[in-house]
């Protein structure tokens, strides 16, 4: 059984079905949320699953930003009292937009400090 194992480049990646290969398994994890200042961030989801070949010979993966890298739908900080959100890792066949995905692990939320208490590590992400 062969191992492709695909890492954030900012950018969708495309996957190419091997010769006789009709299913995979997948694991996919979301980029991991920034914390900011004391705060902690929320961690980021994982789906593990099996992806069959459709007609297409390649399927698009995307694999999320994390730590302030917001490729595929990560959040920034505009207030400059939290940390960005992290992107979603996805997998999509049959196209390449936001409706083809076929599996989708969301990306970790970003850490928050309280206003009213500077550097009070109680708030985090989701």
């Amino acid at each position: 059984m062969a191992t492709t194992t695909f890492n954030y480049t900012g950018a969708a990646q495309t996957f190419t079905w091997p010769a006789g290969v009709s299913s995979a398994t997948v694991d996919l994890r979301g980029g991991t949320g920034q914390g900011y200042n004391a705060s902690t961030s929320g961690a980021c989801g994982r789906v593990v699953g099996t992806i069959n070949k459709g007609a297409e010979s390649t399927i698009q993966v995307n694999v999320g930003g994390g730590l302030g890298n917001t490729f595929n739908g990560g959040g920034v900080s505009t207030n400059g009292l939290g940390g960005s959100g992290g992107g979603a890792s996805d997998i999509r066949q049959g196209g390449t937009a936001v409706t083809d995905r076929k599996a989708v692990a969301a990306g970790g939320g970003g850490g928050s400090e309280n206003p009213n208490d500077p550097g009070n590590s109680d708030l985090y992400g989701g």
